[in-house]
């Protein structure tokens, strides 16, 4: 595979979470404000019930900070990076026993933190999960960052930009 075939993937999947941002941001606009919640686009409001599914799975789950409110854009991409990376823990971490889950807000910047106590990681394999998370975060003008942590797990930061009255 040529090096370019690599770039229009990459294009690709920015376009994919561009378009997919555009309709969701449609919807929301057709939808009154007060719409009942199970009628909203996904947003960390939702945030134990992905909790939830990490405990099932046997995971102790701890949060640290609150979201606070968040523009709807950064909210569904937050919330689809935390469903991401908590399903990768389930899914892909040795042998994990805790994820931990930071929010955290300042200067503009929303940041989402998920970490798992996993044994023996090596570099993170770049799937589609990833590559989705960090197109999705690149349409808002962010990144998320994935790496090994020095006690054998993973860790995945988002770094989401918002706006002056966020």
């Amino acid at each position: 595979m040529f090096e370019g075939d690599w770039l229009l993937g990459d294009v690709v999947l920015v376009a994919l979470a561009a378009a997919a941002l555009i309709a969701t941001v449609l919807v929301m606009l057709s939808r009154r404000r007060s719409a009942p919640r199970s009628e909203l686009p996904p947003g960390l409001w939702q945030r134990e019930e992905l909790f939830e599914y990490a405990r099932s799975a046997g995971l102790h789950v701890r949060e640290h900070g609150r979201p606070g409110e968040l523009p709807q854009q950064v909210d569904i991409t937050a919330y689809r990076i935390l469903q991401e990376s908590l399903t990768n823990v389930i899914e892909h971490a040795n042998q994990p026993t805790e994820v931990n889950v930071r929010f955290d807000r300042r200067h503009r910047v929303f940041e989402l933190v998920v970490r798992d106590d996993g044994k023996g990681a090596s570099a993170a394999r770049v799937g589609d999960g990833l590559r989705a998370m960090r197109a999705q975060a690149a349409a808002l003008g962010g990144r998320v960052e994935i790496r090994t942590t020095s006690a054998g797990g993973f860790q995945v930061r988002a770094v989401l930009p918002l706006p002056a009255r966020a």
